[in-house]
Order: C-alpha cells, then sequence, then structure tokens
C-alpha cells in the first residue's frame, strides 16, 4: 500500500491490526518490566510534540475475545507477522516473548 508502506500482507487489513491492539495486555506488560513504565497508546509521549493525554498513561482495552472475532471477520488464515524488537533496553527480550504468546494465543502467527 503506498501511503502506509509498514502495512503489507496480512496488517494491511485494519481489522488484523484493531486485532493486535485488542491482543495486547498492557497491564501485564507494565508488570513484568517491574512497574517502570507508563501505559501508553501512541509511540508520542510527553514532551513529544503531538502526544495526547488520550493515549498516555492509560491501559487500553484489553480483549481478546474481540481480537479472535476481528481476525475471523478479516478472513485471516495463519500467514506469518513479523515483529521486529530491539534487545537494547532493559527486560526488551522478556517483553518480546509475552507479547509474541498474547498474539498467539488469540491466533496470530
Amino acid at each position: 500500500n503506498d501511503r502506509f508502506p509498514d502495512y503489507s500482507g496480512p496488517t494491511e487489513d485494519v481489522r488484523i491490526r484493531q486485532a493486535i491492539k485488542y491482543a495486547i495486555d498492557r497491564e501485564t506488560i507494565i508488570e513484568v518490566i517491574g512497574g517502570l513504565g507508563v501505559p501508553t497508546l501512541s509511540r508520542l509521549t510527553p514532551p513529544t510534540l503531538g502526544w495526547s493525554p488520550e493515549t498516555y498513561d492509560t491501559f487500553g482495552e484489553y480483549d481478546p475475545e474481540r481480537s479472535r472475532q476481528l481476525l475471523d471477520e478479516a478472513g485471516y488464515t495463519g500467514e506469518e507477522i513479523t515483529f521486529h524488537t530491539s534487545a537494547t533496553w532493559i527486560n526488551q527480550r522478556e517483553l518480546a516473548e509475552v507479547i509474541t504468546a498474547m498474539l498467539q494465543a488469540v491466533g496470530l502467527n
């Protein structure tokens, strides 16, 4: 897709991206990192220009059943989705493993 080149393959469908959002339990993530973070729904955090109080210091909605429903609606058939991470931050590997398990639990590969 020319407008959003990162959205290719299964993630071109907004329902797949929404399913990913609903599959992630941010409260558990904060526990995994020992309470050292602030939950956010955006990469933009204070004092970054454009950050929003609506997406900062909030867990968002964790709903694995809704995630599965969206995957079904989108016709997801198990195509592999690759996520990239870094091991430079503390607990990053553990965090990636936890998120991977959450995504697999709703049927994403």
